[in-house]
């Protein structure tokens, strides 16, 4: 057949045309006449249904609109307010009375409830009341909860009815609510007036559980919920199938064409159906009609295929083959020469003159074409050799000839402008990196190794705003340490020379105790030679009984110097209580130091106390032998017996003597290790006054530094939201090289695509993050819905990047690449934030310290733990660091 002429062709195409023709037209009215009767059954059984739902609609409309006007009666609010059964059966009588002759509502039912839901009043049952609605009927629930008015059906205790339920509201106040009902008889007698069709109203007998079902008409399993209705019509429908019918939408049957419509109550429940039935004579008599049009057009387009043909079959010959036959020969003289140069000649203004004419015209098209296409490709080439140099301003502005080639150019230069935009995003960057304001962060959807490159600059802009957070939170803080340390330095100065000064008052005051204890060792030795010459008396008194009265006016003299010598005793003895209380009160502001020096100051206190006890005891014995001896002179018979008795006395106060004379001692001892506590702390205090002058140095130098630190931070922008993610520099560096890291897999994998070869990819566990979230999958500040998203995120970024691969490979260069990459760098965003959510978590309820830091358990002691400290700070470096939870405010600086 390809060897055949194109008269040939052409008679064989007109008459295979007219056959085909034929065929298709009687195959698409024969499919057009089933489809006729199809949808005219559809649109009759479509319009009997709109039927039915604008005569329900208005129905409802009527109902509710009752509800609401009989809602508003006055007398019905006063009358319910006040509980008057009586006033409210009169008014729904009047009301009644009303309806009937005004309406065609011959027979109203209007219930009312009062503000709890429970009936009060049945206009047809007056008499029954008192019941319980909220839960029974959803129309009045609704009521009592919204306030608003409602219609729809409800199943009732004698059939189904039409319902408009009403609130009865008064200033505000609810009152109850009023139900206006409605029955469906006047719809089945309106629907009778359309082409003389049925309606029957059936309700589901396994749903509707009415009282008095059983007493309405049975249509099957179905119950009839009407008075009036066709008999025949009735008997028909026991025998259909509804549920079929209802999903095909009607039913042909025994010269009756039936649909129906589901019956939905108020609380949305299917309870039966609406079926409608109507005359088929009537139905098919519009399906008739149709076809006739149809077969009549089916005869007229024969004859017009067949007259049609012979037409083309006469003319076609001589206007078309003879032309063509010339075209051919001219175009073949042309095509020899290969020259776009040479044309046809044209001798016809015909069609085909103007065939001629314009495949002269498309010559010169083409030759013109030819001529800009190259232009463009010059300056293409021109352009992308700059581009390669690093300048991206070009753009290619000569016209292209073919569609493809321009489309070519204009995609050049969108790469040429997004990679400028892309380029001038990222130099601003830096340009604001070098400014110092390192909050800036680029905004843009690219993807690829461009993506690659922004996410690495934004990523930059993040590390340093992070590092900047940590020296502002250090400096801030070194600068109160710098304070608290002059501060402190300056207390320790003032506190050392309020020290020395003290000691120096102590020193004194010791030197006097010294002194006294001397004074009174020398009179104790005293009053041991009196004791002494006592007893030496006392053993010769017979011997000398007639120098008696001599004798009690020398003892008499000396009692008066021992009760002298015991004043001064008593003196010192008071003093130097007095010295060892100072001294004490001296020990305690020295602290730690100071607590030798208490221990002597209360042995000194106990000695003192002795002396003085003693000092007592010795003056009352004088004091008796002083009264005894200026009795001598009266009493010289008495005088052996008396010698006897001083005998004893004598021995005592020698013993007494003796003690105060070791205690003397004791108390030279204890000043002198008192002194030497003293000199000690004057050393120390001299040593505080130039560590509190070298610290102050240091506070300087350290306030000046953080001084330098502030002004440092101050100079610059940064995102200081990320205080709040910088508690821990090594988790700040862990994470920024995880989100490099996955710069670095995207970019390394990309490298390598546009070769039409796959290969796999580390999965989402094999990667450096992958091995750290399993590392801290327990840790607390993991156990969140960031960390679980994070999980989501970084499995997708593997998942597309190996989509991206398998999709490449397949030689896919559609926009399921550029959407898999847009995924790619989305998630990969996405990572960047939830490893930035994790450390804000981490940092949230708590800290990192050094171990040196925290007691071990097994010290019990700090002041002997800290005493080894030296020891300790040899192992330092060996120590791990441990984690305790805290909500104070430290140093992320710690943990580095």
């Amino acid at each position: 057949m390809n060897n055949w002429k194109i008269g040939n062709k052409l008679n064989l195409l007109i008459l295979i045309s007219s056959l085909v023709g034929l065929v298709i037209t009687m195959i698409i009215f024969s499919f057009y006449i089933s489809g006729i009767k199809i949808d005219v059954y559809n649109k009759s059984a479509n319009s009997l249904n709109s039927i039915v739902e604008q005569k329900l609609l208005a129905k409802e409309e009527i109902c509710i609109s009752n509800a609401i006007s009989i809602a508003n009666d006055g007398r019905i609010k006063v009358a319910l307010k006040n509980k008057n059964r009586e006033e409210l059966v009169s008014i729904l009588q009047t009301l009644s009375a009303d309806f009937k002759k005004n309406t065609n509502f011959k027979n109203i039912k209007i219930h009312i409830h009062d503000e709890n839901g429970v009936s009060f009043l049945r206009s047809w049952k007056p008499e029954k009341n008192g019941d319980k609605l909220l839960s029974k009927r959803g129309s009045i629930s609704t009521v009592f909860n919204e306030k608003k008015a409602v219609v729809g059906t409800e199943i009732g205790v004698s059939n189904v009815n039409l319902v408009g339920v009403a609130p009865i509201i008064e200033n505000g106040e609810y009152l109850g609510s009023i139900e206006f009902k409605a029955g469906y008889n006047s719809i089945i007698k309106d629907m009778s007036k359309y082409n003389n069709a049925h309606l029957l109203m059936l309700l589901d007998k396994s749903i509707v559980f009415s009282e008095n079902v059983n007493s309405l008409k049975s249509v099957g399993k179905y119950a009839l919920n009407q008075k009036s209705f066709n008999k025949d019509f009735a008997e028909f429908a026991a025998t259909l199938d509804l549920k079929s019918i209802e999903q095909k939408g009607y039913l042909v049957k025994d010269n009756y064409f039936v649909t129906l419509k589901p019956i939905i109550d108020y609380s949305n429940k299917k309870i039966g159906y609406y079926v409608v039935g109507e005359d088929l004579n009537i139905v098919d008599a519009s399906v008739m009609d149709a076809q006739k049009i149809i077969y009549i057009a089916l005869t007229l387009i024969v004859a017009i295929l067949i007259i049609t043909s012979l037409i083309i079959k006469i003319f076609s010959t001589k206007i078309i083959i003879e032309p063509l036959n010339q075209l051919n020969s001219a175009i073949l003289s042309i095509s020899r020469n290969s020259d776009t140069s040479n044309r046809v000649e044209v001798t016809r203004e015909d069609e085909i003159g103007k065939v001629a004419l314009n495949f002269n015209s498309y010559l010169q098209q083409i030759e013109d074409g030819i001529k800009k296409d190259a232009k463009v490709i010059d300056e293409a080439i021109d352009i992308v050799h700059k581009a390669r140099e690093g300048f991206y301003t070009y753009e290619i502005k000569e016209v292209a000839n073919s569609a493809q080639v321009e489309e070519l150019k204009q995609n050049v230069n969108e790469m040429l402008k997004v990679t400028r935009d892309n380029l001038a995003l990222i130099t601003n960057a830096i340009i604001e990196y070098g400014n110092a304001k390192y909050e800036y962060k680029i905004e843009t959807t690219s993807s690829g190794n461009i993506g690659s490159l922004i996410k690495g600059t934004n990523a930059l802009g993040v590390s340093i705003s992070e590092i900047l957070c940590m020296v502002d939170n250090t400096s801030t803080r070194l600068a109160q340490s710098a304070k608290e340390l002059a501060r402190t330095s300056e207390m320790l100065s003032s506190s050392s020379t309020q020290q020395a000064a003290s000691l120096e008052e102590t020193a004194a005051a010791i030197e006097e105790i010294t002194s006294a204890i001397s004074h009174t060792d020398e009179k104790t030795q005293k009053m041991m030679t009196i004791a002494k010459d006592l007893e030496s008396t006392s053993k010769q008194d017979d011997m000398l009984a007639h120098k008696t009265g001599q004798a009690m006016e020398g003892i008499n003299q000396a009692t008066n110097d021992i009760v002298e010598a015991i004043t001064i005793i008593d003196q010192i003895a008071f003093q130097t209580n007095i010295l060892s209380l100072n001294a004490a009160v001296e020990a305690a502001t020295a602290g730690e130091a100071g607590k030798g020096f208490a221990v002597v100051a209360q042995e000194v206190r106990n000695l003192a106390g002795r002396s003085a006890e003693a000092a007592k005891k010795i003056k009352e014995i004088v004091t008796f032998a002083q009264e005894k001896t200026k009795e001598g002179k009266d009493t010289a018979d008495k005088m052996v017996e008396s010698f006897n008795f001083l005998n004893s006395k004598v021995s005592e106060v020698a013993s007494l003597v003796t003690e105060v004379s070791e205690a003397s001692g004791e108390q030279r001892q204890g000043m002198g290790q008192i002194n030497d506590v003293i000199n000690q702390l004057d050393k120390a205090t001299q040593e505080n006054a130039n560590s509190s002058e070298s610290v102050s140095q240091k506070a300087m130098a350290l306030s000046e530094l953080s001084s330098n630190l502030v002004s440092i931070v101050e100079r610059t922008k940064f995102d200081k939201k990320r205080k709040d993610f910088v508690c821990d520099v090594n988790l700040v560096f862990d994470t920024t090289k995880l989100k490099l890291d996955h710069i670095i897999f995207k970019e390394n994998n990309f490298s390598k695509v546009g070769n039409g070869q796959t290969w796999k990819v580390k999965t989402c566990t094999e990667c450096d993050l992958g091995k750290w979230i399993e590392k801290h999958a327990n840790e607390p500040y993991t156990k969140n819905a960031d960390w679980e998203e994070l999980l989501k995120v970084h499995e997708n970024i593997h998942k597309n990047v190996q989509k991206y691969i398998d999709v490449d490979a397949n030689n896919k260069r559609d926009k399921e690449l550029l959407n898999i990459a847009h995924d790619i760098e989305d998630n990969t965003s996405k990572v960047f934030f939830y490893l930035d959510k994790i450390k804000e978590h981490k940092c949230k309820n708590g800290k990192f310290v050094r171990a040196r830091d925290v007691l071990p358990k097994e010290v019990k002691n700090a002041k002997t733990y800290h005493e080894k400290i030296l020891e300790y700070k040899k192992q330092e470096s060996k120590k791990d660091r441990v984690y305790v939870p805290q909500n104070d405010d430290s140093d992320e600086w710690e943990s580095f």
